[in-house]
């Protein structure tokens, strides 16, 4: 009989020799084997891949095999034991993201007793057409290449999670971004507390700096004292080498007088002045107008400036940014989550969102903490989100007041305007059909504003009343 040994080597020659990528892992999420087309794909050696252990998370390609081989770990749920299709990536050697199909085989049936997965690779890439097809739609493994090809695209880890998203807006922030990365510009960037103003704007300074080694210095602006903003001038100046640098104002629009009066004194005077990064709760153009910041300062600030939307106000990339914040979870290594319920998905969009993504980034945190199988359920959200969510659901009624004088002279109004109507405009007639008499008609239609008193005096004089028309004392 064939001992498991022999069986174990049989089938390895047996993988190693198969046309497609295939490779293995164990339980531990750790590739234990990679035949040659796998590593042929990846442009290396079954060596280079064996050993390494992925986690459900975006790698970053810079990182060389390790991060790479992120782009191999299968969806979570194989790992419970189920069967399931996917996607899996590689970056090519022209630096663009290469993906394929795969098929995920547990060996194993439920999370106790799965042992391992075995991978079986699509020996084709996919067409850009046809992976703008498998793009569309939010399950998991969508979201999860949605974040791949963002990530890939951005190249850089400083700012990501603010910067994705498929809403106009969005497009529209990137590419600011984009043209204040490639510029020395000073930039303002505007929005809410929580929207990633400072991670958006030290992502355009890594970008700009990313051949040099130049310095950043972040100063909050609300209370700087004038020996730091000089301080930091000269620091920057003074490093020849590489370059004047970048000087961080963190939420400028603070920023008292007279420490406005010492910046744009050090901006005049300095051989070298570094670049502006500034951040803002609203723009510092709208500051001057309300007098509260100094116009050439702020025009200085504001070359280029790039509003980011607040998170309400882009729901539609909620799913997006949660999977996102999901899966720097799993960066841990730990515990590894695939999706969020739809349940799930439709509470966090009921909560109004005052910290905006830092908040979501906070949430999706304490939810891989507490949830208990591979995906985040309505059960892992914070109380808060649950209680908050109740309440949007079922808001507190308002009983409306109804006003007497204003209704009864509204039913009033309409009734005297129906009877002018059929009248043909006779207000002899029109009291008649009312019921009342033609001086009583005429002082309601003053008190309703239907009539001037000069054509009151004209049909008075015209007007001989009858004996029967005389207003009782």
């Amino acid at each position: 009989m064939p001992t498991p040994k022999s069986v174990a080597t049989a089938l390895a020659r047996l993988f190693d020799d198969a046309p497609d990528p295939l490779y293995v892992l164990d339980q531990r999420r750790t590739i234990v084997f990679c035949n040659e087309a796998c590593a042929e794909w990846f442009g290396l050696q079954p060596t280079d891949l064996i050993g390494r252990r992925v986690d459900y998370v975006v790698g970053d390609p810079d990182a060389g095999p390790p991060g790479m081989a992120a782009g191999l770990c299968p969806p979570p749920a194989a790992f419970a034991g189920q069967l399931v299709t996917g996607h899996v990536s590689c970056l090519s050697s022209g630096g663009r993201l290469l993906h394929r199909r795969a098929r995920f085989v547990p060996l194993g049936q439920g999370e106790a007793e799965c042992e391992g997965v075995v991978a079986f690779v699509d020996p084709v890439d996919l067409h850009p057409t046809e992976m703008s097809r498998d793009l569309r739609g939010e399950t998991a493994d969508q979201l999860h290449l949605q974040i791949q090809n963002f990530r890939a695209r951005l190249a850089k880890r400083h700012g990501l999670e603010q910067l994705i998203g498929t809403t106009p807006v969005m497009r529209q922030v990137r590419a600011q971004v984009t043209v204040a990365a490639e510029t020395r510009a000073n930039v303002a960037i505007i929005g809410p507390p929580g929207s990633g103003r400072a991670h958006v704007a030290r992502s355009i300074f890594y970008q700009a700096t990313a051949q040099r080694q130049e310095r950043l210095a972040p100063i909050e602006a609300a209370q700087p004292k004038s020996e730091v903003l000089r301080q930091a001038f000269q620091t920057l100046a003074a490093d020849k080498e590489a370059g004047p640098g970048a000087l961080l104002l963190l939420d400028a629009d603070e920023m008292p007088e007279t420490s406005q009066t010492v910046l744009l004194e050090l901006l005049c005077t300095c051989q070298r002045p570094p670049r502006l990064l500034a951040t803002a709760r609203e723009s510092l153009l709208l500051r001057v107008e309300q007098g509260k910041f100094d116009e050439a300062l702020a025009r200085q600030l504001s070359t280029i400036e790039i509003e980011l939307p607040a998170l309400v106000d882009r729901l539609d990339d909620l799913p997006l940014l949660a999977q996102a914040f999901l899966e720097r979870g799993n960066e841990a290594g730990g515990k590894q989550l695939g999706e969020i319920t739809p349940e799930a998905l439709d509470l966090l969009a009921l909560h109004c969102w005052p910290g905006n993504l830092d908040e979501l980034a906070e949430v999706m945190s304490a939810a891989h903490a507490a949830a208990k199988s591979h995906h985040v359920t309505v059960d892992d959200l914070p109380l808060r989100i649950r209680h908050a969510a109740h309440a949007a659901a079922f808001p507190p009624r308002v009983e409306e007041t109804i006003a007497l004088e204003e209704f009864l002279m509204q039913i009033e109004t309409e009734l005297i305007t129906r009877a002018l109507d059929r009248s043909n405009g006779n207000k002899t007639k029109a009291a008649k059909l009312l019921g009342m008499t033609r001086p009583r008609f005429y002082r309601r239609l003053e008190t309703l504003g239907l009539v001037v008193a000069s054509e009151k005096v004209v049909e008075e004089i015209e007007f001989v009343p009858d004996d029967d028309e005389l207003e009782e004392p």
